[in-house]
């Protein structure tokens, strides 16, 4: 490995490990882990900028990085409107960070030999290390007295039990694509797919028990059993991913029976998920308070956007301009911080264009994958370019799920993978997503 290669995987894996960083006092650890990304990229970029021989003219004229610096722009002019402009330029700062962070993947991916496993290898790995710390507080304890239910016991590395959740979840699809590609026997992909994923899934089934993070397990299971059972019987290929997955929702889905039987109801799985319909009951008892509170959010968005469609209340400020619309739901000092969906919170505060822009960046990152998809069922098929694309549309799909129902642009642990896959597009859809 020359010294160039290694600088450039060097700088993406620790981009990628910004979950990692601790909160050094701060009240909340997303404070550190931004200003991280922020001297990552600008150290990245300053070393670019003094060797003289990078060609920037090559990412000034992709189009997924014009529409992240329309997307920056439009983001910084609602710093002259926004009702605290002090507090734009806070999460300005934030966004900033995705136009560095952007720059460092795109030239690194570009200096990397086979650059989409060498990143699922290297999440792979972040996976498990996150699993472990998950677990531990599990495992360290006195399982007689029960298992906490939802607790923060089981944050891992994130702040909240949602994000890990769906951190977890974002990884997965890499795991696979990693395990696919390796060159391990195939008895040892097996048991690691098995050991990584099930724990996985019974982290979410059961400690965690995020809704919607569920659903996505039981979604990601089917779409990896069926890629698995087209490649063994219609391409003739070996792949394990139907195994692994059935094998992997038995056992999860089994233990959070047991544990559901041995320790009480309130940790299953399927309750959490009836929940979902119980809210839309005539009988308020039933009513889940998160749920109705989401609703209520998003009814204040809309109603928001209604007000402002074009340039929103200013970058950062919904969680201002909330306390006004929510003030009689308020409790204490309670007050709503986001609006659980990121497309309502931007609309809400760059107005529909600065959310249609988003959106735009979206639908470019995508459209590449559907397109690699339908050639390799229609004209030519790949194996390799088949699972990457697959694996590619299972994490946009959780991602847009968790987009809908939280907030990932708002956490670092999160977006990083969003901008590290759109970046990954960008550079190699020239390439039909050949590296």
């Amino acid at each position: 490995m020359n010294y160039s290669s290694f600088l450039f995987k060097s700088f993406l894996a620790i981009s990628l490990a910004v979950g990692f960083i601790p909160n050094f006092g701060a009240i909340d650890k997303i404070a550190p882990q931004w200003l991280f990304l922020n001297l990552m990229g600008l150290v990245f970029l300053l070393i670019h900028l003094l060797n003289k021989s990078t060609d920037f003219n090559e990412i000034l004229g992709n189009n997924i990085f014009r529409l992240l610096g329309i997307f920056l722009f439009w983001i910084a002019c609602s710093y002259f409107y926004a009702i605290n402009p002090i507090e734009s330029l806070v999460v300005f700062s934030q966004y900033f960070s995705w136009i560095l962070v952007f720059i460092l993947f795109y030239f690194s991916l570009k200096s990397i030999v086979s650059p989409f496993y060498f990143i699922s290898s290297l999440l792979s790995l972040y996976l498990f290390i996150e699993i472990l710390l998950v677990l531990y507080p599990l495992i360290s304890s006195d399982l007689a007295e029960g298992i906490q239910y939802r607790s923060n016991l089981y944050l891992g590395t994130a702040s909240n039990i949602n994000i890990t959740a769906f951190s977890i979840l974002y990884k997965i699809p890499f795991l696979v694509y990693f395990l696919y590609r390796s060159k391990m026997k195939a008895f040892l992909k097996l048991i690691i797919g098995l050991l990584i994923i099930s724990s996985s899934f019974f982290i979410i089934n059961t400690l965690l028990l995020t809704r919607s993070a569920i659903i996505t397990t039981i979604f990601f299971s089917i779409i990896f059993i069926l890629t698995g059972i087209y490649l063994r019987l219609i391409k003739k290929i070996a792949a394990r991913f139907s195994l692994i997955f059935i094998l992997s929702l038995l056992f999860s889905y089994g233990l959070n029976s047991f544990i559901s039987t041995v320790y009480g109801t309130e940790l299953s799985s399927s309750e959490r998920i009836q929940t979902i319909v119980e809210n839309f009951s005539e009988d308020p008892t039933k009513k889940d308070g998160s749920i109705s509170q989401r609703l209520n959010f998003y009814t204040q968005a809309i109603d928001q956007i209604k007000e402002n469609p074009i340039i929103g209340v200013g970058i950062g400020n919904w969680k201002i301009k909330s306390i006004d619309s929510d003030k009689d739901n308020i409790i204490g000092y309670r007050v709503p911080y986001h609006v659980h969906n990121d497309f309502l919170e931007l609309a809400t505060e760059i107005g529909l264009i600065g959310m249609t822009i988003y959106v735009l960046i979206i639908i470019f990152s995508i459209f590449p994958i559907l397109k690699l998809l339908i050639k390799n069922f229609t004209i030519q098929f790949n194996d390799n370019e088949f699972v990457k694309a697959i694996c590619i549309l299972v994490f946009f799909s959780a991602f847009l799920v968790d987009s809908m129902l939280n907030f990932p642009i708002a956490r670092p642990i999160e977006i990083i993978i969003f901008i590290l896959t759109v970046s990954y597009i960008s550079l190699s859809k020239d390439q039909e997503i050949s590296y």
